[in-house]
């Protein structure tokens, strides 16, 4: 697997350590980057497959 870019470690940290900020905007306001780098780090995690979209939005693959 390739290394992740930083936006999508951000992303990955946000659904890992609070799951229930699952938006692209939440996890912007969360990790203090903007929407767009969210959504760039979110469609690179779901690329990798490590996170799923839901219609609830974005969550990760149970174990």
């Amino acid at each position: 697997m390739t290394e992740l870019s930083e936006n999508a470690k951000l992303c990955l940290d946000s659904l890992e350590t609070k799951p229930a900020l699952n938006t692209p905007a939440l996890i912007a306001q969360n990790e203090g980057i903007e929407r767009a780098d969210a959504e760039q780090g979110l469609a690179e995690l779901k690329d990798a497959g490590l996170v799923r979209q839901s219609p609830m939005g974005w969550k990760l693959p149970r174990k």
